[in-house]
Parts: structure tokens; sequence; C-alpha cells
């Protein structure tokens, strides 16, 4: 894990800001040990007490948190998930991060690798969270903002009154929550203003697939192309709702199809179906995301991204 020193040590100062004896739990699954290894020998070298807790592949999926975790996580000042991506762990990992919050601060990494660090946790966190900033001050309280791409996506949605996070890698504070890699700003649009057509090609948590949804007031009326199991979530109401709209801002994250990356990628933007995470008024167990590569956006009249490219000026 050598070739990983760097870049994790660099996010562990960046990113974590640990403090003199810090308790850190890394929760991990056999796939991802040596990387969990990696986080623990850099975790100790600055300080930090570390405990990890293994889960096993042959009792996934976990439905339900034991005690022991359960205490472990609500003991712990930092919770690093470094698990592999299961559908049907959402739930669980949703109160991973309830109970994260609670006394410390929690950094997800579901289905990361060693390619995806190793790449994505060089960039210049200080030049990241600047881009984001100045990104959000542009669409922040946006009456109108509409999102094309060349498959015939046409969406238009508000964001009055929503509330934007900006996920810069910046995870130093008691109650705080983000992934890495980071470089992305999440919001959720006004559900009952989303309308329109997106095309995909990928959705997370299934086999790449094309096709489309069509909106009507936030809510799916339309769609072709999806998972069988997907369709069946989405009999419920909060499952074919609009939870999330996100933009990209990592230049060094790819669109690939690993979405804890792709959702970051420079040049992208993304929305999910299912739970807003808060910043809406749906909730759900699910959040399925979809990634649409170089749209051009329009805020408020103004043009800031056409296909992929940003029209104005950030840094």
């Amino acid at each position: 894990m050598a070739h990983l020193s760097e870049p994790i040590r660099n996010t562990i100062k960046s990113a974590f800001e640990l403090r003199p004896h810090e308790e850190v739990l890394i929760i991990t699954d056999e796939p991802k040990l040596n990387i969990a290894k990696g986080f623990a020998e850099e975790l100790k070298n600055e300080g930090a007490k570390v405990n990890t807790h293994i889960l096993l592949d042959e009792l996934r999926p976990y439905k339900q948190i034991s005690h022991s975790l359960k205490a472990a996580i609500i003991e712990s000042d930092l919770t690093i998930y470094l698990l592999k991506d299961i559908m049907e762990e959402k739930p669980f990992r949703s109160e991973i991060v309830r109970l994260g919050r609670k006394k410390g601060r929690v950094c997800m990494m579901p289905s990361v690798t060693e390619d995806i660090l190793k790449r994505t946790l060089h960039v210049d966190y200080d030049e990241l969270s600047s881009f984001v900033k100045n990104l959000s001050s542009r669409i922040t309280g946006s009456e109108e903002v509409k999102i094309e791409d060349e498959k015939g996506t046409n969406l238009s949605f508000s964001l009055h009154g929503r509330h934007f996070e900006h996920d810069v890698g910046k995870i130093t504070r008691a109650g705080g929550y983000g992934n890495l890699p980071a470089g992305e700003i999440i919001t959720s649009p006004v559900e009952k203003t989303f309308n329109g057509v997106v095309h995909f090609n990928q959705i997370s948590d299934f086999e790449p697939q094309k096709g489309y949804f069509k909106f009507k007031e936030g809510e799916v009326v339309e769609h072709k192309g999806i998972d069988p199991e997907l369709e069946e979530l989405m009999k419920e109401k909060r499952n074919r709702t609009i939870g999330e709209f996100g933009i990209g801002a990592n230049p060094k994250a790819k669109a690939s199809s690993n979405f804890l990356e792709a959702e970051k990628a420079l040049g992208t933007v993304h929305f999910a179906l299912g739970d807003s995470y808060g910043l809406g008024k749906n909730k759900s167990d699910y959040r399925f995301v979809f990634l649409l590569e170089k749209p051009t956006m329009v805020v408020n009249g103004e043009k800031i991204m056409d296909r992929g490219k940003f029209k104005v000026y950030l840094k």
C-alpha cells in the first residue's frame, strides 16, 4: 500500500484535521481490507486511536447494526466506512451515518478502489473549496435552472429556498459528514417545479442500461429501460420522487461506472430519486443516482455550463 501512503496522508491532514488521541472507527470488509489497513496505519501515525470492525461477506447483506457496533460508532470521534456497495444495505449505511453524527463525524467511501484513491486524493483541497463556493454562489436561490444534453434531456426546476451542501473533503467538526473522493455541490430541487425528461445510460446500483425518466411536478410519470428491481421499488411514491441535484467539481475524478467517483467528476451533473438527505421534502430508505455527462446548464437565463465546460470564471 506504499503507493497510497502519500494521498492517504494528504487527505487525513486536509480532510479530518485530527486532534490528539481522537478515536477513529474503520468499518470495512475483506475486499477493502488493504485500503482499511492503509488508512489505519496513517491515522495511527497521526496519533489517532484506531479500532477496526470487519464485516464478513458471508453474512451480507446487513440489515441491522449489532449492539457492539452501535456502541463503537456512537463513541467514536470519526467513523470511516470502507465496504463494497450493496443496494440492500442502504438503510444499514444510513443508520451508521445517523449514529456516527451524534457525537462525531462520518466519512463514507462505499465501493472505493485503490485506483480511485490514487488518482482523486491528490486534488488540491483549497482550490476545490474555492471553486465549489464560487459556483454555489452563482446558483443559490435560483428561480429557474435548465439542464439539457445531446441525448435529448430537457429539464427545468427551481432551487428557491433550498439549502446547498458543499462536499470539499472537509470532515472536521462533530456532526459532519462527507464522501471521499470529494468534490460536489448538492441540494434538492423544489419538487413541484421539477419537470421534463432525462435520458440516462446508467443508474447507481444497477448494471449499465439506457433509457429515460419523464417527470411531472417532481415525480416520475413515465419511464423506459430501467431494471425490474428498480421498477418494483418505484411503485412507492417516495422512491420515484426527485431527491437530489448535484454538480461535480473534482478535476481528478472520472465519469466512470463507480458512482462514488462519477458524481464528483468535473463537467457532470447528477440527479437522484429517493431520499433528499434533509435538503428537500422527500424521505426514503433508498437513493438512486443518474449521471449526465457534458450537459448544458442555464441558471436564471445565464449559461453557466456548455456541454460540460464552465462558461464563467469560478476561481
